[in-house]
């Protein structure tokens, strides 16, 4: 074998080898890459459970006002719309 066919071998096999392990691993680094520059999808969920938690803990009357999870400015206009809310 010469040299040359050698030389073609060796990076044929490493181009395989890698374009593999790219197929393989490149979705797991987009997805944490994307998860590192748009964290805020997971921002919103907690946002969202936060908010519903606290409306059924409102709406259940079981809602804590020394906890200060929500500003009293909040609190204030919660009484004044309830009614308008509906259950």
């Amino acid at each position: 074998m010469n040299k040359s066919y050698k030389n073609l071998c060796l990076i044929s096999t490493t181009s395989l080898i890698s374009f593999i392990i790219g197929v393989a691993l490149g979705p797991l680094v987009v997805g944490v890459f994307l998860e590192l520059i748009f964290p805020r999808h997971s921002q919103e969920q907690e946002a969202k459970a936060f908010f519903y938690r606290t409306m059924n803990a409102l709406f259940e009357g079981t809602y804590n006002p020394e906890d200060g999870s929500v500003s009293p400015q909040f609190m204030n206009a919660f009484k004044k719309y309830e009614p308008r809310l509906g259950k």
